[in-house]
């Protein structure tokens, strides 16, 4: 519904809560992020990189600077085997 609204509304006000709220579970001391948020989160990661030119929205920012603010290395896993080869590239160098 986010991205609906973002396309036929013009808002990103769901977007802008949906990368908050899976920035903070991918940072938190709670536990590894569930499956199912991660793949969400992974998901709108890659139509992100599909709408972007510049391959620098703001769930991508979140998650490289998650990657280099010292993400949990079970959700970098988790979040690593839902993610391709250029994907994580990309995230990874500066």
């Amino acid at each position: 519904m986010a991205l609906e609204d973002a396309a036929r509304h013009r808002t990103d006000a769901g977007i802008s809560n949906l990368i908050k709220f899976y920035g903070e579970s991918l940072l938190s001391s709670r536990g590894v992020i569930r499956q199912r948020v991660a793949s969400d989160y992974a998901e709108l990661l890659k139509a992100e990189l599909i709408i972007a030119e510049d391959n620098h929205g703001p769930a991508f920012c979140q998650l490289r600077s998650a990657y280099n603010g010292g993400i949990d290395p079970q959700n970098w896993k988790r979040m690593d085997d839902l993610l391709d080869a250029e994907t994580l590239a990309m995230l990874t160098t500066p």
